[in-house]
């Protein structure tokens, strides 16, 4: 989490939804999925003068910021980053659960989205997709998929 806070961005805990409220104790308290929400951190936003994106979110800090998250990240949101394509480093995050990559510019989702083992939902709504991957309802734990 040190290493985060270092690029600026903060990693959120949140409870999960799933279970009901008791008394537990400190041995059989669950930790709290987590979550990285880059939709709107100042981090990711170029600073390099020789970029054509200075000032604008770039890939190169996204992909920086993914590969600096926990592999147990549980929900990614990427939603209004003005990316093109989605950075590889999210795809080594094994244990995601859900991913936004809403309101971007992609124009396809590699087909390497079915091989997230834990990937519930998928939200690829407000981009230019003209067709989803095949085999991504093949997903073993995919559930929802928003688009549009």
């Amino acid at each position: 989490m040190r290493r985060l806070q270092a690029v600026g961005l903060q990693l959120r805990r949140r409870p999960c939804s799933n279970t009901a409220p008791r008394a537990t104790t400190r041995a059989t308290a669950r930790p709290r999925p987590l979550e990285l929400d880059l939709s709107t951190a100042r981090a990711v936003e170029c600073r390099d003068l020789m970029c054509e994106h200075v000032g604008e979110k770039c890939l190169c800090r996204v992909a920086f910021a993914v590969s600096r998250a926990p592999r147990a990240l549980r929900r990614l949101s990427l939603r209004g980053a003005g990316l093109g394509v989605v950075p590889d480093a999210v795809w080594e995050l094994e244990h995601l659960e859900e991913l936004d990559v809403g309101g971007n510019a992609l124009a396809d989702v590699p087909a390497r989205v079915a091989r997230l083992p834990r990937l519930r939902v998928l939200d690829v709504s407000w981009n230019d997709l003209g067709e989803l991957p095949r085999g991504l309802f093949d997903a073993p734990a995919l559930r929802r998929v928003e688009c549009g």
